[in-house]
């Protein structure tokens, strides 16, 4: 799995394999410059110039928790 931050302000899972979209866009307010695996568990984590951070579940692209904001 690839995990990928853009200007569109999206988010995206990718099939390492096959090059295909595991999920829908993972949407912030703002560019996302900042992506991350949990290395244990199956999350993902992002963050944006929309001065958030945000927890993804990597099997359904879904946000486990509201924005956390950060500086």
């Amino acid at each position: 799995m690839v995990l990928t931050g853009s200007i569109d302000s999206t988010a995206r899972l990718w099939d390492a394999d096959t090059g295909a979209p595991r999920t829908g866009p993972m949407r912030h307010g703002g560019w996302v410059f900042t992506v991350a695996f949990h290395p244990t568990e199956p999350l993902a984590f992002t963050g944006s110039g929309d001065s958030s951070v945000r927890i993804w579940e990597t099997t359904s692209g879904r946000p486990i928790a509201s924005a956390l904001p950060h500086g």
